[in-house]
């Protein structure tokens, strides 16, 4: 069941068509992509029920290809809810993480800039 989850603070993203998306899939499931193309990837197939469709279906032949091989059970309509939902939790960490790095960046460098313009006036 594809989720209501939006990725509302992605800024630039391109305009692709789907085509393109759909060439991030494997490298996504494989946890090959950038973390910006990830966000754009999660944001497309939130919007595109086509190109969700074919990243399900894709890890489906993927995963279920591995646990076959190793005899394992499982159920991966489950399992890609997971790891849809770990992925956009992971996205978003990431992305809350970036903003508290370059808040406390910005505020070293103008604490920086304080001491040394209160230094030249000493």
């Amino acid at each position: 069941m594809k989720s209501n989850f939006k990725f509302t603070n992605i800024k630039n993203i391109k305009e692709k068509d789907c085509r393109d998306y759909r060439q991030l899939i494997t490298p996504f499931l494989n946890g090959k992509l950038s973390f910006e193309r990830n966000g754009e990837l999660l944001g497309h197939v939130d919007t595109c029920e086509n190109c969700y469709d074919e990243l399900r279906t894709t890890y489906m032949v993927m995963e279920g290809l591995k646990r076959l091989e190793s005899g394992e059970a499982f159920n991966l309509g489950d399992d890609f809810g997971k790891v849809m939902r770990d992925a956009r939790a992971d996205y978003e960490n990431i992305r809350l993480a970036r903003k508290v790095m370059s808040t406390a960046l910005f505020s070293v460098i103008i604490f920086t800039f304080v001491i040394l313009m209160a230094g030249l006036f000493v």
